[in-house]
């Protein structure tokens, strides 16, 4: 899961598994939680980003935008520049081509539609 999260591989989806996508939620949520607890704000921030590719590679633009602007939220509260990767996955969301502007401008910051 963090290595999607970094950049380092997809999230997983399998055609033939479509429920995979809820699965993957799930452990993430988990995982999310655990972090939290124990106040690892970085590794929170990765597992958001890796909510929010599964989201978007389900389809859920809008739930992935959300993880999105949590993950970056953290970040740049961080000072990490992976909030800059994170800037650039949500201004593709917002694209026309995506199918949706994720409730961004294109920058990360809330444009008062999502």
């Amino acid at each position: 899961m963090v290595l999607a999260a970094r950049g380092l591989g997809p999230p997983a989806r399998r055609a033939d598994r479509p429920t995979s996508g809820f699965v993957a939620a799930g452990v993430a949520g988990t995982t999310l939680a655990l972090y939290r607890d124990i106040g690892d704000r970085y590794n929170e921030a990765t597992v958001l980003i890796t909510l929010g590719d599964t989201h978007q590679a389900a389809g859920d633009l809008p739930a992935g935008g959300h993880a999105w602007r949590s993950a970056l939220h953290i970040l740049d509260q961080l000072n990490h520049p992976d909030a800059e990767q994170v800037r650039i996955r949500l201004g593709r969301a917002a694209s026309p081509e995506a199918g949706g502007r994720a409730g961004t401008d294109g920058r990360g910051r809330p444009n008062g539609t999502g």
